[in-house]
């Protein structure tokens, strides 16, 4: 009996963060080797011709023989097991091969197959066109004027504490040592100046921190930036553990504001207003003792996609500082001029704070659970801009 094997993949042109489902098929399996037979003997006529003595074996109807499925391969996909044998599942990153590629043992015979996928072409994100002297978007202009800008070339003297030759440390994140001001570095990228912040071992640090306070019970803080990234798992991922954020001297009690933390090659918006449990809000979907509130939107993606912000793309990152309509203090988080996240309640200090961004990585910072994120990684700034 002729036994064939098939596999089929859904959907056949997946997206990034799509579960595409393998499956096997088997035909033709007939009983196991050593089922029962049937003999049968006694005379043949063939032609006109007798034959005695003729024995015919046939096998019995009975179980099928055994089969074992392979785990299905694909370049860029990485599929698990289900509760079912033949059943495969994968999440598709931002790329992936154009075969899946298994097999199965039946009765102790491998047969193989094969299936096709159609990659989808991901989407590249575009940075947008220049904010000018006006806030990113536009229509916070109103109100807010230019109060200052700070160019790569301004943002190297942030490398030190004011007056000194003292390298800043990076409020409640990774300290930089005395020789971490060698990869705070002005450089250009494309022909565009900017202020690179990089990491080149789990002992250093990249970091900036503004020389004064800046307010955030109204006005508004801008940067465009990038933030490195690496292949992972057919999809981009971030580097090391890089932040732009804010924070009051009286830290955790005057607020921090995380515009961008990347953490496990994914970003999130958080807000940290005390210690222990009750204080801190954020975009990440895990339950923890501290975090009190969710924000939205809750950040469960497998790699960052858009609206969040990007691996390897150039982002506008605005804060708006304000109100809400019961007249407690908010923060607006745009990315690329779109409202990504608004953080908002009686927790939320309105109090003054430097602006910082920092770069670490490492078991000693991150944790052993963030491999394998915890690689060499830099931040690209051409701006820091501040409004009233």
């Amino acid at each position: 009996m002729t036994i064939s094997l098939t596999l089929t993949v859904s959907p056949a042109s997946p997206t990034a963060g799509q579960v595409v489902t393998a499956v096997y098929a088997v035909a033709g399996n007939g009983p196991a080797p050593g089922a029962p037979v049937a003999t049968t003997s006694g005379e043949v006529a063939i032609g006109g011709t007798e034959y005695e003595e003729v024995t015919t074996i046939s096998p019995l109807s009975g179980p099928a023989a055994a089969v074992t499925y392979a785990v299905p391969v694909c370049k860029g996909l990485t599929f698990a097991k289900t509760a079912q044998a033949n059943v495969f599942t994968a999440t598709a990153g931002a790329s992936f091969g154009t075969s899946v590629t298994g097999s199965a043992a039946v009765g102790g015979t491998t047969y193989r197959a094969a299936a096709s996928l159609t990659p989808v072409a991901p989407v590249t994100p575009v940075s947008p066109p220049p904010s000018g002297a006006v806030p990113y978007p536009a229509a916070l202009a109103t109100g807010h004027a230019l109060t200052a800008q700070y160019l790569p070339a301004d943002l190297y003297a942030w490398r030190y504490n004011p007056g000194t030759s003292t390298p800043v440390t990076n409020g409640s994140g990774p300290s930089a040592n005395p020789g971490s001001p060698r990869n705070v570095s002005v450089t250009a990228d494309g022909g565009i100046s900017v202020i690179r912040l990089a990491t080149t071992s789990a002992s250093d640090c990249g970091v900036i921190q503004s020389p004064g306070l800046v307010p955030t019970s109204s006005g508004v803080v801008e940067t465009l930036v990038k933030f490195s990234g690496f292949a992972n798992g057919g999809s981009e991922a971030f580097a090391d553990w890089a932040s732009f954020w804010m924070y009051g001297p009286n830290w955790p009690a005057q607020g921090e504001i995380d515009a961008v933390e990347t953490q496990y090659g994914n970003s999130y918006v958080s807000y940290h207003y005390g210690s222990g449990s009750s204080s801190q809000a954020t975009t990440d979907p895990w339950s923890y003792p501290a975090k009190t509130v969710q924000l939205s939107p809750e950040n469960s993606t497998s790699a960052p996609v858009a609206p969040n912000i990007v691996p390897g793309a150039w982002t506008y990152v605005t804060l708006a500082f304000g109100r809400d309509a019961s007249g407690d203090y908010k923060c607006d988080v745009y990315y690329n001029g779109v409202l990504y996240c608004t953080i908002s309640g009686s927790w939320v200090t309105g109090d003054e704070m430097y602006i910082t961004a920092g770069t670490g990585f490492g078991e000693a910072v991150l944790g052993s659970s963030q491999a394998p994120y915890d690689q060499p990684g830099n931040i690209e700034i051409q701006y820091i801009r501040v409004f009233s």
